[in-house]
């Protein structure tokens, strides 16, 4: 009799702890909650931390949770431990959790989602087998300095932001994610190594100090990185990519994309001030547009054929060869050089700065002043190079014009005496030559009167007739022959 009532009560205390273990959900307000479940192996259902939890919390026995681990707005939960937990199927979810310094989990390596958001405090992660399987990942505004306790060999989606002490992020074992990888506004110092990864549906980097991604073969949808502080970026195994968005990196100065043959999408380089060459020598196509803009003194695309989009070319440095390269469906619009460069020489046959998606190319002459700079296009000569050809001819035709009218007043002052003021003395009144009113005179002020004094000229009629000669400054006057008669005030002799 006492067999069977044991074996009643046995089964009793089963059915009560299988109850408590399938669910479908327990909450944890104490520790003694926690207790209640730490004998099921498998928990059939979420586990939901209390946010009126405090101080540490610790949970044993549990090895499969087939559901969520949640926890939200614990602002006095500084500690989670779970020391034999292996699997989460569901998400493992903590959020708003102020004090929260650190989380043990000494077997965990599988889980469906993490998602860590809000996590001030949280500094230190001790994961002793690591997570190696995880669906999606998003890790935000924590105080981490590492996610190497994060050892994914299948991932498919990963989001990492705004951990301003993080300062590096290692999947080496992660060899692909079905969907996009976003690292950016971390520390920056931070360092991204995925030293396996062959395939992603997307890779942004922002505000990071170094990407390694040697084996990188296939990004079926954009690479972005912007706004980093790396200096050299390779992807030496690319061959596939649909968009290429690379800006704002003001330390870059090599970029390298040996292998890439197409580009399903857009090609965008702009911004870079170090970046001084471009080279993309495999690459044949682009499906969208290609827009490269900087200070680049080169760009090879030297099997490029196919521009399906708008092409933009728009660089500092004098260099026309950059522009000859390029053809397009599209418009293509090619700027070089603040100046134009002095010893090039624009072959209009080939480099056109406007083609129309009709068909027919169409050579063109464009301008771009953007704040005093001018910009000269492929196709012909820059407004800065027209304005100097103006300006130097109006010049020359004024120096001309000037050098004209000073020869032409030479030859006129040559053929003739220079008008001297008060030249010719007036006669008296008497009708009688006087030497007062020669020496009156402002030019022959200062001369010697005895010049001026007349001889007699034998070419004149009457009594005697003399030769008359006068000379103006400085040249003595002189006047040869008898003396001339007088005259009457009536003119008369």
């Amino acid at each position: 009799m006492i067999y069977y009532i044991c074996l009643l009560l046995a089964a009793t205390v089963v059915q009560v702890v299988f109850a408590q273990c399938d669910g479908p959900s327990v909450t944890i307000s104490t520790a003694d909650d926690a207790t209640g479940i730490s004998n099921c192996g498998t928990f059939n259902g979420d586990i939901i931390i209390a946010d009126s939890i405090s101080g540490p919390l610790a949970l044993t026995g549990i090895s499969h949770l087939k559901g969520d681990l949640t926890c939200n707005n614990a602002t006095k939960l500084t500690e989670i431990s779970f020391h034999q937990l292996v699997t989460i199927s569901g998400s493992f979810t903590l959020t708003g959790l102020t004090t929260l310094s650190n989380l043990k989990f000494d077997s965990l390596m599988e889980v469906g989602d993490i998602i860590w958001n809000d996590l001030p405090a949280l500094q230190t992660m001790d994961f002793t087998t690591g997570i190696v399987t995880a669906d999606r990942v998003s890790i935000s505004n924590t105080k981490l300095r590492s996610l190497s306790d994060l050892k994914f060999t299948s991932c498919n989606a990963i989001e990492i932001f705004n951990n301003p002490e993080l300062a590096t992020v290692s999947f080496n074992d992660l060899t692909n994610t079905t969907d996009t990888i976003s690292i950016s506004d971390n520390s920056p110092s931070l360092e991204v190594e995925f030293q396996k990864l062959a395939s992603s549906r997307g890779l942004t980097l922002q505000n990071a100090n170094a990407l390694n991604v040697p084996l990188l073969d296939t990004l079926v949808g954009n690479l972005n990185l912007s706004y980093n502080s790396f200096r050299s970026f390779s992807a030496p195994s690319l061959t596939l990519v649909v968009d290429v968005f690379i800006t704002s990196n003001p330390l870059l100065s090599s970029l390298s994309f040996p292998l890439l043959p197409e580009i399903n999408g857009n090609l965008l380089i702009t911004n870079n001030s170090r970046l001084g060459a471009i080279s993309f020598p495999k690459l044949q196509t682009v499906s969208g547009s290609l827009n490269l803009t900087g200070e680049f003194s080169r760009a090879d695309f030297p099997v490029i054929t196919n521009i399906q989009g708008d092409t933009i070319i728009e660089t500092t440095i004098n260099n026309s060869t950059i522009c000859g390269q390029f053809n397009s469906t599209g418009t293509v619009t090619c700027n070089f050089g603040t100046e134009p460069p002095q010893d090039v020489t624009i072959d209009t046959s080939t480099n056109s700065t406007s083609t129309n998606s009709g068909g027919g190319n169409t050579n063109d002459t464009s301008s771009n002043d953007s704040g005093g700079n001018s910009s000269t296009s492929s196709g012909g000569i820059s407004g800065a190079a027209i304005g100097g050809i103006v300006a130097g001819v109006i010049v020359l035709v004024l120096a001309a014009g000037g050098f004209w009218w000073w020869r032409r007043r030479k030859n006129q002052n040559s053929g003739r005496p220079e008008k001297l003021e008060d030249s010719t003395p007036e006669l008296p009144m008497g009708g009688h030559h006087e030497k007062p009113e020669l020496q009156g005179s402002e030019r022959f002020r200062h001369q010697d009167p005895s010049m001026y004094e007349l001889k007699d000229n034998p070419m004149r009629k009457g009594p005697t007739y003399g030769r008359a000669e006068l000379g103006w400054d400085n040249q003595i006057a002189e006047m040869e022959g008898s003396s001339v008669p007088e005259m009457s005030s009536d003119g008369r002799r």
